[in-house]
């Protein structure tokens, strides 16, 4: 019988985990978890000046609660602010700090480290295909 770990779904689970435990690792350092930086890397990486919370709820795919502890965190940590929306104070808007900024560069770097350890790993070819597959994957369960 076929080993449960060597199936697609099984597999791709454990990675993640394993590559989420690596990037904790690597983050440890800076104070933050791998979900935390998630957010403070997109709230620098766009062109938006800051995102609702209901945007990065959908983005991530977390819950309000979620979200909102996610938030609380960075904001105790000086790495964002939030603040009400001018035309609807229900609406709270978040955008990262100087420090956040600054800490987002530094992390992309490590991220980028990580990645390029995978990419050792493979050959080229072998790395466009399984990004090829892998977006091919997200695109249908998306």
């Amino acid at each position: 019988m076929e080993n449960q770990s060597e199936k697609l779904v099984p597999l791709l689970k454990i990675i993640t985990e394993k590559l989420e435990k690596k990037f904790n690792k690597e983050l440890k350092a800076n104070g933050v978890t791998f979900s935390q930086m998630r957010v403070v890397v997109q709230l620098c990486s766009s062109d938006k000046e800051d995102y609702t919370m209901k945007e990065l709820e959908r983005i991530f795919e977390v819950t309000q609660q979620t979200a909102a502890g996610i938030i609380n965190r960075l904001e105790q940590k000086k790495l964002v602010v939030s603040y009400p929306d001018d035309e609807d104070k229900r609406v709270k808007r978040i955008k990262p700090t100087q420090a956040g900024e600054k800490l987002a560069a530094e992390i992309r770097d490590k991220m980028l480290g990580i990645e390029d350890w995978i990419e050792d790993s493979i050959t080229q070819e072998e790395y466009a295909t399984l990004l090829s597959l892998l977006q091919k994957i997200y695109a249908y369960v998306e």
